[in-house]
């Protein structure tokens, strides 16, 4: 089984949801984490859709539904579900620009075997995940 340690955070109104995790595995040196729950709201929206070309924005009220993904010191690979005041989901990969209306209480897992990297992928044209053990 693997070792791992549980981190918790409470983001305030006006943070940004990406960046302020982002420089919390900065700050806490994590190599390898991933999201364990985030509930809360937002003011602001951006997401990439899955065409990996168009990009949804928009400011409004917005309830967290669901976060999940994988952060390391390379960088975070986050996709955001909120539901907008009429209940519906809107759902992507997390982009910079998602800020907080009133708190984002979020658990993360960090894993302590292992060391999360990004690596260029030609054949996807992205920086995919490449999974390290650490050595004992």
């Amino acid at each position: 089984m693997s070792n791992s340690a549980i981190h918790l955070l409470k983001l305030s109104p006006g943070d940004d949801l990406k960046s302020a995790l982002t420089e919390y595995c900065i700050c806490q040196q994590i190599s390898a984490a991933t999201i364990v729950s985030c509930v809360g709201s937002l003011s602001k929206l951006h997401l990439r859709l899955a065409s990996a070309t168009k990009f949804l924005q928009q400011s409004s009220l917005f309830e967290i539904v669901s976060l999940v993904g994988t952060l390391s010191l390379d960088g975070a690979h986050l996709h955001l579900s909120a539901a907008d005041d009429s209940g519906v989901v809107w759902g992507g990969h997390l982009m910079d620009g998602n800020i907080i209306h009133t708190t984002a209480e979020i658990v993360l897992m960090e894993l302590l075997d292992y060391q999360f990297k990004r690596v260029f992928d030609v054949a996807t044209g992205y920086k995919e995940l490449l999974i390290c053990a650490n050595e004992s």
